[in-house]
């Protein structure tokens, strides 16, 4: 996922928890925070294993190329049913 801070700061990682008490903070697995240069080149920072961002600090999160629900589950189920 991605997941843009209030102050245009982007990291990027593994969408782990979040916190629905309290102040709603999310926890990223494998972050790095994405820096974009003035030439519209993007880099990497460091690696970080755990990034906790409290719930006051992110302004959004995205996930892009997440995959649907699997069809061949809902086709094998109701072809079972046909023929029982």
């Amino acid at each position: 996922v991605t997941a843009k801070l209030r102050n245009n700061v982007i990291y990027e990682g593994i969408f782990h928890s979040c916190l629905l008490e309290g102040d709603q903070s999310i926890i990223l697995k494998c972050a790095q925070r994405l820096e974009t240069k003035a030439d519209g080149e993007t880099t990497r920072g460091e690696f970080l294993p755990i990034l906790i961002i409290p719930g006051r600090d992110f302004l959004q999160i995205s996930a892009l190329e997440i995959p649907g629900p699997s069809s061949s589950s809902s086709s094998s189920s109701s072809s079972d049913r046909r023929q029982g």
